[in-house]
């Protein structure tokens, strides 16, 4: 969680920047994550903005998530609840 008092704030854009990436892709780590991890981010009203620490524990938790393709995950608890529901 993002700490206002001791978080140094970032726009979309320089967040981008600062990763070497598009908006479009902090976007997308916003609304739907990478590797089951979500970019922290603080919103007030159409205001977005996240922090040089946030981005630096989403980075670090990258390293040691396992890589599962979101839709070999969705197929993957489908199958869970499925034999779930047999037991």
């Amino acid at each position: 969680m993002i700490e206002l008092a001791n978080e140094t704030l970032l726009t979309v854009p320089q967040a981008a920047e600062r990763l070497g990436c598009s908006c479009r892709t902090i976007r997308r780590w916003i609304s739907t994550g990478y590797r089951g991890r979500r970019l922290e981010v603080i919103r007030c009203g159409r205001l977005v903005r996240t922090s040089i620490e946030a981005i630096e524990r989403f980075q670090g938790t990258q390293e040691t998530a396992p890589m599962v393709p979101p839709r070999r995950q969705a197929r993957e608890l489908a199958r869970i609840r499925a034999e779930l529901q047999r037991i």
